[in-house]
């Protein structure tokens, strides 16, 4: 029977106040100033008043922002979201790598295929000293709905970072359900918007969340912030 009491939740009923954000490089990628701005206030409306910009290195991004106090307050760093291959090991080696904080590096796996050597990868970069991030695993087809898959990665010590917006339609119907199953198993510890612009942030924030455990989802926004 249909009810006149019942509602659809949406992000942004369960970000926290001073939520910080993670990988959120639509600042970053292409800067401008006015935009950037307003941009950061339509944020802080929603309590994220934080966070940490992690673009890809190819992407074009201000290393310092000066005189500009908004965005100064706004950003605690800049890092990178780097493709975990075999080149990113001899970078780490050197150490030219922009980590989150202090030694968390964020990482994203090849998108078309399981690497074979992806465990050795991730022992080689533990060896050097860095606490690896998975982004989005919820994300790559090869991992999707096998819980045994993911428990291997855990195994060896590395965190998972959800993308947000894998809770909502925008995704597919694997990609939602495997976050459920992450969320469900605890096996997150991070999470980010994946925003690129003021736009993509309207539709993820105008777009239903596919997830009934609504304390899980905000003990998971909390856990951003151990990184600071």
């Amino acid at each position: 029977m249909f009810s006149f009491f019942s509602k659809t939740p949406y992000l942004k009923e369960f970000i926290p106040t001073n939520f910080i954000d993670i990988n959120n490089p639509f600042i970053s990628n292409s800067f401008q100033e006015n935009a950037t701005i307003n941009l950061i206030k339509n944020l802080k409306k929603i309590h994220i008043s934080q966070a940490i910009a992690a673009p890809r290195p190819h992407q074009n991004t201000p290393k310092e922002i000066k005189n500009i106090s908004v965005i100064n307050e706004f950003y605690k760093g800049h890092s990178h979201l780097y493709m975990l291959e075999e080149s990113l090991i001899e970078q780490a080696k050197l150490a030219n790598l922009r980590p989150l904080t202090e030694n968390y590096i964020l990482v994203e796996l090849n998108p078309y295929y399981h690497q074979s050597d992806l465990i050795n990868l991730l022992l080689d970069l533990k060896f050097l000293g860095y606490k690896v991030i998975i982004s989005n695993p919820e994300k790559y087809y090869y991992l999707q709905l096998d819980i045994k898959k993911y428990e291997k990665l855990k195994y060896y010590d590395v965190y998972f970072m959800l993308n947000l917006r894998s809770l909502t339609k925008t995704e597919s119907e694997e990609t939602i359900k495997s976050a459920k199953m992450l969320l469900n198993n605890e096996m997150y510890d991070f999470s980010g918007t994946y925003s690129n612009n003021e736009s993509e942030m309207d539709q993820l924030l105008s777009s239903s969340i596919e997830y009934d455990n609504r304390k899980k989802i905000e003990q998971l926004l909390l856990k951003n912030t151990s990184l600071l």
